[in-house]
């Protein structure tokens, strides 16, 4: 069960001038994700490499063991076949020679025939073995798309030791006797062989017997890895031998076609605690210019963890990630709740808490309780809750599982609460599916293991709550059965809420293709809807596939219509084809398997061309030859655009940390301006003149856009974000200097605890709200008019009241609108499947009925009058003729120059109309022809392909300006292409909208004069008002001092009170386990006393024990204390020694360290009482001086 704490996700988007770049313009911005799963941390981290058609991927877990990459991380490209440690925990002597235990990746296979092996729990991956001199030689496991994936094809790729006899437990591994013959340990992947498509090879080096990947091949492109000597070669002992990781990742570098160097990105690592770890990756071009780090910082953990790595070196687990732009996850660790620890008992560390910047400067706190939590082989834990409490928005997530023997990983109910009110619950139950693994030539196979029962879920029940009620507002059923490959082939689901119902089927088969190993192909698919009481509707999709599982074609059909979509594919499984019906679209390929045409069902060609470095279209050529080319820079991110009139798009990023708002004075949100609130910004330009530049933060969203306004002036727009990166508050778009200090015009929205919109508030005090209540929303607006808008289960509106007017609607199970009533007044509408609407039926138009061809594109119209539109369409869709009462209209496409794809002439039996475009594909003229006379409107354009004049048939010429920013700036008529009093008009309504603008224009210039005088008075309430900031700041800054200490005080006595509990805890267990036995001391262990009571529960009748009771605990060094003993000499005198106490009860001594704790914690909350009562009173006097600034404040603005 994963617990996701963040997708902290964003796509590396970087637009620079110029293709060589300095490191404080190189922002990149990584695809992570940081996750909990069953107690223990997962990190994923994406590195791009362009070229291959998945990213290479580092993950961190602090159950793997130590790699080449560093302490718990693995990676995609790194992955392997190996023996497994034998599962039995009864002490056993093997040959490694006969061990046939074998593991991907860590997960358990067994054998089901000779050449041939299955994974517990997915029969869709074939798992088979070629065999050579009675061993093992290769590995081949076929996905279920008929992918082979080989491990240990070549020489370099196995890893090979001296065969040996092992004793083994589930908790040591012993080496008994050394044999001289060679056996396999390890198969490292060594090529992926696709259906279709390139291979992929994967070529390693042999390093004093250990495998290292050494290059990485697709397609042209490569990927090459190197290695630097480890900090600390400890030894480990892998099973059969010890092994040296003595060499560390110490660069990726991704390659071209070329063997050119696109990127690469370089692993630091650290020496820490014997521990080799990966400290930082750095991302540098391919001029050496790096970007800035993410980094990863690790905490040790001693405590009463055992070595359980075998080679004595502490445990050293990710502690925190902080990315370029300073932000950070910080992950603490904490014990499981688990009564019992001696010798054979491991206490591991779970994840107790994540900590993630947010956009505020605090931290989002994610906390994680556990219980039930019990430890089996191979690192697999099992609970029966598991609790996560978000502090971003008070939300808990109580995860139970099941305690059944074959079902303890499975969930059995969840429930969601937000401020501790139940917000959805989601039940599960599971039917036990059997596997029996049972060939006899495997000895690795027990009694005990042979049989394996596997869950499958089979229902799903979903409950959604309103806050203010008890019942459920919807309840959903979701059913699930299954094929023999564990494909899903029905899905039914029910939805009902109080004022609708819905429900769906989904039924599929699949192909299960054993020979050529294509498992899990979709070859059909059936989709019933209904929603409330309206007519279910039915679709059919059915597939059909080739030898190679390419997807030939598919056919969709409901009441007796069928569509069908034909695909061919080259040998590489590249579409060269799609024909939808009768229309054809053709794709050509290069060398490298990228598109290099795309041909429509007309023969329109559409090319592109790529950059050999970044494998990203470097030129796009439409059907006309007008291009649109990019540039990218040394990380491959565009740079530039240029398009077919040579306008010439750039884009400059850079480090900006300068933006700050000023003070928070409307209360727009805590701490919001107090610090800067940007981290980068963009400036795009242009060749033209154009300019705008937007500031984000360290989350990336949008905090400042900067815009040209009227002669050459910057209109400002700001954006202010709450914890949860919702937008809080947004300026109206304002000229720069408009406002001094913090006085801006802010828009403020307000959300409920389930991030709805309730709240909209706007200057002046107009307010907008919302309300929620079931599926109602009320709305009212600043002049407390009030719109209710009902939504049934799907998120239709049903109903909506306004100005005591009320409309209810109706959907068909397709959500389709099908009926509006206005206060009595129906307007239905019908449609088909394809929701397609086929007739309007409204009382004041009368009946329109409406057809479709199979391309769900219109082709004829019934109107109320019995009058009918027929249309036809060309294989691109165009309409090409419409005929309507007496009149046809024709329509011409492509015959004119430079026109490709655009309409060339229209004609009917009254006029013709033909177009004429220029070199651009604009168009320049419109000739319209009736009965011999022409008339024509000419069209012309700027540098920046705007339209700057247009000359109609009558002679006059409208021109054009515009601004920088490409705002209409001016539209003029010459005079003397006025001739009639129309015009007229019109030039006279142009000339008063120029006076009106100069009006204002000199009216603003008064304002302006005012504002000095006013600035001034302004002015003096604000320095004044600055003395009453200071001062309160002065007493808050007191009281924050005194409260943080005060906190201190009540978190160590938190702390104390906590120990407390805990040790009463133990002093209960204690007090159960051995009641008032006393144990004595027999040894120290690592920090620890032991201490036992042994005791004869057995005898025989000679008065011989035969069975002993044995009572074991170990206790910290610090909570015993040391008592002196006399030791007698032999020949007379004595000698006084000190030792830990000889004999203790454990109870009592928890007990005695619980009231020494609770009495440490009651002391320090008496003197935490006391700051804060002096706290209070610093802050009753900040307040005081807060109002009187708020008093100028109110003067301030009403100047």
């Amino acid at each position: 069960m994963k617990l996701h704490v963040s997708i902290i996700k964003s796509i590396i988007l970087l637009f620079l001038i110029s293709s060589f770049l300095k490191a404080e313009d190189l922002i990149i911005n990584y695809e992570d994700s940081l996750g909990v799963n069953n107690g223990a941390l997962s990190y994923n981290l994406k590195l791009k490499t362009p070229g291959f058609n998945n990213n290479l991927a580092l993950n961190y877990s602090q159950l793997n063991d130590d790699t080449s990459i560093g302490k718990g991380f693995t990676s995609n490209f790194q992955n392997q076949i190996k023996l497994c440690k034998i599962e039995d925990k009864e002490l056993t002597q093997y040959s490694m020679k006969d061990l046939k235990n074998y593991c991907v990746n860590g997960s358990a296979i067994y054998q089901i025939s000779k050449n041939e092996y299955s994974f517990k729990n997915n029969k869709k991956i074939r798992i088979q073995v070629t065999i050579k001199d009675d061993v093992i030689d290769t590995w081949i496991l076929t996905y279920p798309n008929g992918t082979k994936y080989f491990y240990g094809n070549t020489p370099a790729s196995k890893e090979v030791f001296k065969n040996i006899i092992i004793t083994s437990t589930n908790y040591s591994t012993q080496k008994i006797e050394t044999e001289e013959e060679d056996i396999i340990v390890t198969w490292n992947l060594s090529k992926v062989k696709p259906m279709n498509s390139s291979e992929v090879l994967y070529e390693y080096k042999k390093l004093e017997d250990r495998s290292y990947l050494n290059r990485i091949d697709y397609a042209d492109h490569h990927i090459t890895f190197d290695y630097t000597k480890a900090f600390n070669t400890y030894e480990k002992q892998y099973i059969t031998k010890k092994l040296q990781f003595n060499q560390l990742l110490n660069t990726i570098n991704i390659k071209n076609t070329h063997n050119e160097l696109i990127y690469k990105y370089k692993l630091n690592h650290k020496n820490e605690q014997n521990n080799n770890i990966l400290s930082s990756i750095i991302l540098h071009d391919r001029n050496s210019i790096q970007a800035k780090p993410l980094t990863f910082e690790y905490d040790i953990y001693y405590g009463l963890l055992k070595n359980i790595n075998e080679h004595g070196v502490p445990i050293m687990l990710l502690s925190k990630i902080i990315k370029a732009n300073g932000f950070s996850s910080k992950i603490v660790y904490d014990y499981p709740t688990v009564n019992t620890y001696d010798e054979e008992t491991q206490q591991e560390l779970l994840v107790k808490q994540i900590s993630i910047d947010n956009q505020l400067g605090t931290q989002n706190t994610i906390s994680y309780t556990y219980e039930g939590y019990e430890k089996k082989i191979n690192n697999v834990r099992y609970f029966t809750k598991i609790v996560q409490a978000n502090s971003l928005n008070n939300k808990i997530d109580e995860i139970y599982f099941s305690e059944e023997e074959h079902l303890k990983d499975k969930v059995l109910k969840s429930i969601t609460k937000v401020n501790n009110t139940i917000l959805s619950e989601i039940e599960k139950s599971y039917e036990l599916d059997t596997r029996i693994f049972d060939y006899s030539e495997d000895t690795s196979q027990t009694e005990d293991n042979k049989e394996h029962k596997i869950a499958k879920l089979i229902k799903k029940t979903i409950r959604k709550y309103d806050f203010k009620e008890k019942e459920p507002l919807t309840t959903t059923v979701v059913s699930y059965e299954y094929d023999n490959f564990d494909n899903i082939t029905k899905v039914s689901s029910l939805s009902k809420g109080i004022n609708s119902k819905y429900k769906q089927e989904v039924h599929k088969s699949f192909l299960n293709d054993t020979q050529q190993w294509l498992i899990g192909q979709e070859t059909s698919k059936e989709i019933l809807k209904k929603l409330n009481e309206q007519t279910q509707i039915s679709m059919l999709h059915k597939y059909t596939y080739d030898s190679k599982g390419n997807k030939t074609k598919e056919k969709v059909s409901s009441n007796d219509l069928l569509k069908q979509t034909t695909i061919t594919y080259d040998s590489k499984g590249n579409i060269l084809s799609k024909t939808y019906l009768s229309r054809k679209k053709s794709f050509e390929y290069d060398k490298l398997n990228r598109m290099i045409k795309e041909i429509n069902p007309l023969g329109h060609t559409k090319k592109y061309e790529y950059d050999d470095k970044c494998n990203l279209p470097s030129k796009v050529t439409d059907a006309n030859n007008l291009s649109i080319s990019f540039k990218y820079n040394t990380v491959c991110q565009k740079i530039e655009e240029k398009n077919p009139i040579g306008t010439i798009t750039q884009w400059l990023y850079n480090y900006d940390e300068s933006l700050d708002f000023g003070l928070d004075y409307q209360n727009v949100g805590f701490n919001t301006f107090e610090t800067s609130r940007s981290s980068y910004s963009v400036v795009t330009k242009t060749n033209k003149g154009q300019w705008e530049k937007t500031y984000y933060d360290r989350l990336n969203k949008v905090v400042r856009k900067v815009t040209l306004g009227s002669k050459g002036s910057e209109i400002y727009e700001d954006f202010v974000y709450n914890k949860k990166g919702l937008l809080l508050a947004k300026t109206r778009p304002y000229n720069k200097g408009m406002f001094q200090g913090d006085n801006k015009n802010w828009i403020i929205n307000g959300y409920d605890s389930l991030d709805r919109l309730i709240k909209i508030t706007k200057p002046a005090q107009k307010i907008s709200s919302n309300q929620y209540s079931k599926f109602t929303q009320t709305i009212t607006s600043p002049n407390n008019k009030v719109k209710i808008i009902v939504k049934d289960i799907l998120g239709n509106i049903i109903e909506v009241k306004e100005h005591n007017s009320v409309i209810k609607y109706k959907y068909d199970s397709n959500k389709n609108l099908i009926q509006t009533n206005t206060n009595g007044q129906i307007v239905s509408m019908t449609y088909d499947n394809f929701s397609n609407k086929l007739s309007l039926n409204d009382p004041s138009l009368g009946l329109i009925s409406y057809s479709y061809n199979l391309y769900d594109e219109l082709i004829s119209q019934t109107l109320p009058n019995a009058s009918i539109i027929k249309i036809s369409r060309d294989s691109l869709g165009r309409i090409i003729e419409k005929i309507q009462k007496n009149d046809t209209l024709n329509y011409e496409y492509d015959t004119a120059a430079n026109a490709l794809g655009k309409l060339a002439k229209t004609s009917s039996n009254i006029a013709t109309k033909e177009f004429e475009y220029d070199k651009y594909s604009r168009l320049v003229r419109e000739k319209v022809s009736i009965k011999n006379k022409s008339f024509e409107t000419i069209i012309a354009y700027d540098e920046q392909g705007r339209v700057s004049n247009t000359t109609y048939p009558s002679g006059l010429s409208v021109n054009k300006e515009y601004e920088l920013n490409g705002m209409l700036k001016q539209l003029s008529i010459p005079k003397k292409d006025i001739w009639d009093y129309d015009y007229l008009a019109l030039e006279k309504s142009f000339k008063d909208v120029l006076d009106r603008i100069i009006a204002l224009q000199t009216k603003a210039k008064e304002y302006e004069k005012n504002i000095a005088i006013y600035n001034l008075k302004a002015q003096e309430y604000r320095d004044t008002a600055n003395k009453y900031d200071n001062t309160s700041t002065i007493y808050e800054k007191q009281a924050k001092k005194i409260r943080a200490a005060a906190n201190t005080l009540q978190n160590q006595a938190n702390s104390y009170q906590q120990k407390a509990l805990s040790y009463r805890k133990l002093a209960n267990y204690y007090f159960k386990k051995f009641g008032n036995t006393s144990l004595t001391y027999y040894k120290a262990n690592n920090g620890h006393y032991g201490y036992r009571n042994t005791s004869c529960v057995k005898k025989t009748g000679k008065g011989r024990c035969t069975k002993y009771n044995s009572m074991y605990a170990y206790i910290p060094k610090w909570m015993i204390s040391n008592e002196s003993y006399k030791v007698s000499r032999k020949f007379g005198g004595s000698s006084w020694y000190t030792r830990p106490q000889n004999k203790i009860n454990v109870s009592s001594l928890y007990n005695n360290w619980a009231r020494v704790y609770e009495k440490a914690s009651k002391k320090e909350v008496f003197k935490a009482n006391k700051l804060n009562n002096e706290a209070t009173s610093k802050d009753k006097e900040k307040k005081r001086y807060i109002n009187l600034r708020m008093k100028l404040k109110k003067k301030q603005m009403n100047i």
